[in-house]
């Protein structure tokens, strides 16, 4: 209820109020006295100070409100001002940042030396190929005495004997062949995988630095920071002779020649009438993919045309080639040369892949097949050259026999038929094959496509061979099931006609 602050008013012109009939009259009574009136004047003061000290507090507390609520939206206006200037200065910053270009760094070259000596300089992207750091092999060998002779595509570096500085030399003569981008190299007859391509730079040839500390005797190179350092080495003050680790083999007097196998006559040799030969139903196989096309390679009609014994009582000679020699797709794509069996061989190994890529196993490649009498004995020669660098007591005839035990000597070497190969998923053939998975995919089905494992485990008194599970020889199917299934090598299958 709100309080009326207005006194009581009087009755207008000064009239009073008539007094109700029989009242007393208060002026007359001698018990009310006029401070009554005086206490209803202070009581009416006092709610009037409260009513105004209420009003007051209300005042003021309205003003608190306010001040709050000003003060809460000034924060709220000023942190989105902070909030805008804030992104304003983050788009020019990233404006700036991706507008802005720096100045192309000074380009890095690298500085060699020979001998201490300044020499030349070349930048970085020259120097350093694949991440692999180069030299100037070219420069190297007029500084250090060697003879290049050659062309574009093909340079050979000579170490001269004696007074000799013709680049023909004397026969004896250390040499090295780079080839035009391309990482492989022969030293000393001795065929070298580089680190990187040689890369032919003007009329210099670029090689990989690692070349010198891993093939060159009597040079030292360092690197320090963009500097390298090539120079030759010295012992009691006399430089150390310049020569390459790789020697060259001597020569391996080839073995007596069969002249009833040298022309590779199938006649001569008869599968061993003690094995029982597969019926017809045994041969008919099926297969994950459509191999009807391949069917008369992996089982030919004529099943003794592939009947051939190569081994060491059983040779051929240097003139032999297969004149049916066929590329294979399937061989591996680092930089060798296209690998060729004989037409059936070649034919059947294609359906091979294409049925052992359906079965998952699609990392196996061919690393080598068809070898000529020649490449045999220069691969026989390395590694005879390799044993006796690795035992220095061993004579000639040991380190042969030795090397006899995993590689075939010239003439004996199954490789120059034509029909057979090596395949793996390895960086290089190794009896690891063996644990592999696709391995054992291959003794499961190497018989459906006519081939058997020629050298397998527990063999090695008969074939003279060590277990190889990377070399496989094609035989046909009909011949394979029975070996397979014998679980004999080729020379306990085939017998020499007559015996």
């Amino acid at each position: 209820m709100q309080y009326n602050p207005q006194p009581p008013r009087r009755p207008p012109n000064g009239h009073r109020r008539p007094m109700a009939q029989g009242a007393p009259n208060p002026r007359a009574n001698p018990q009310n006295p006029p401070r009554v009136r005086r206490d209803a004047s202070q009581d009416y003061a006092r709610r009037k100070a409260a009513y105004e000290r209420q009003m007051a507090e209300k005042r003021r507390r309205e003003a608190r409100r306010k001040r709050k609520v000003q003060i809460f939206w000034g924060r709220v206006l000023v942190f989105f001002v902070i909030l805008l200037l804030l992104a304003v200065v983050a788009c020019v910053g990233f404006a700036l940042y991706f507008n802005h270009s720096d100045p192309p760094p000074e380009p890095t070259t690298i500085r060699y030396t020979f001998n201490g000596d300044d020499s030349i300089s070349l930048a970085e992207d020259k120097a350093y190929l694949g991440g692999v750091l180069y030299v100037d092999f070219s420069d190297l060998a007029s500084r250090f005495g060697l003879v290049a002779v050659g062309g574009a595509d093909e340079m050979r570096f000579v170490i001269p004997t004696g007074d000799e500085t013709d680049s023909r030399g004397s026969g004896s003569e250390e040499d090295v062949i780079f080839r035009r981008d391309s990482d492989l190299s022969t030293v000393n007859g001795q065929d070298v995988r580089l680190s990187g391509p040689a890369v032919l730079h003007g009329e210099h040839y670029l090689v990989p630095a690692d070349f010198i500390t891993e093939y060159m005797d009597g040079i030292a190179l360092t690197r320090e920071g963009n500097t390298v350092s090539i120079a030759r080495t010295y012992t009691d003050e006399i430089p150390d002779a310049l020569a390459f680790t790789l020697k060259r083999a001597a020569a391996v007097d080839p073995l007596p020649e069969d002249t009833e196998l040298g022309d590779i006559d199938p006649g001569a040799i008869i599968p061993s009438t003690s094995v029982p030969g597969p019926s017809e139903e045994d041969l008919v196989v099926t297969f994950l993919t459509d191999l009807s096309a391949y069917e008369e390679y992996m089982n030919p009609a004529d099943r003794n045309a592939y009947l051939i014994l190569v081994n060491n009582d059983n040779t051929v000679d240097e003139t032999h080639k297969p004149t049916d020699l066929t590329d294979l797709a399937d061989t591996r794509k680092d930089g060798r040369n296209v690998q060729q069996m004989r037409l059936y061989a070649a034919k059947a190994l294609e359906a091979l892949y294409i049925e052992m890529r359906a079965a998952g196993y699609k990392d196996v490649s061919v690393t080598s097949a068809y070898r000529s009498y020649a490449y045999q004995t220069s691969l026989f020669n390395m590694y005879t050259a390799n044993e006796m660098k690795k035992d220095p007591s061993l004579t000639l005839a040991q380190a042969q026999a030795i090397t006899a035990t995993y590689s075939a000597r010239p003439g004996t070497s199954e490789h120059q038929t034509g029909l057979c190969c090596d395949m793996h998923n390895l960086g290089a053939a190794d009896v690891a094959f063996a644990k592999k998975e696709a391995y054992t995919w291959l003794t499961e089905n190497a018989w459906k496509f006519g081939f058997i494992l020629r050298f397998p485990q527990g063999k090695e008194d008969i074939t003279g061979i060590s277990f190889e599970p990377w070399h496989y020889r094609y035989v046909g199917r009909y011949h394979a099931k029975a070996i397979h299934d014998a679980g004999l090598c080729l020379e306990e299958y085939l017998t020499p006609a007559g015996n």
